[in-house]
């Protein structure tokens, strides 16, 4: 079986965004399925990308899209700098794609000048599938140092 090319698009344009607010409608409301104690929705994801927040890129599969993933940068005190996964969703059957898209928050954070992602989670599967990664787990927050 041939491996799957996976890219990446970053959605910088409000008509891009309005192009696939339903697949973000859909991946935020899935994510809060298992987040109850969440009060976000797709409407509040596309005002955060429209006001410059956060930054989504689409997560595309042999050139079909199959997911997105919402980031934004953290600074603390010291000035260090932390790429933050607010948001990931996958479309359900798609290829195991996480080494990918880890490889993709490395690039990402090291353009932007950060040491470290990290990933908040209250699924226990996610500290699974990214501690082959390199994550670790930090209480709920799965931390991964970048060089």
């Amino acid at each position: 079986m041939a491996a799957s090319e996976v890219d990446f698009v970053l959605v910088d344009s409000r008509p891009m965004l309005r192009d696939c607010f339903g697949l973000l409608d859909e991946g935020v409301e899935a994510i809060l399925a298992r987040c109850p104690s969440e009060r976000i929705n797709g409407a509040d994801v596309y005002t955060a990308v429209i006001n410059g927040a956060c930054e989504l890129r689409l997560v595309r599969v042999d050139l079909d899209i199959a997911g997105f993933v919402v980031t934004y940068k953290n600074v603390d005190l010291v000035g260090r700098g932390t790429l933050f996964v607010w948001l990931l969703y996958l479309t359900p059957g798609i290829p195991d794609t996480m080494g990918e898209i880890v490889a993709e928050l490395e690039l990402m954070a090291k353009e932007q000048e950060c040491q470290a992602i990290e990933f908040c989670t209250t699924r226990p599967a996610w500290e699974r599938r990214l501690q082959t990664h390199g994550f670790r787990p930090k209480a709920i927050l799965l931390s991964k140092e970048v060089v």
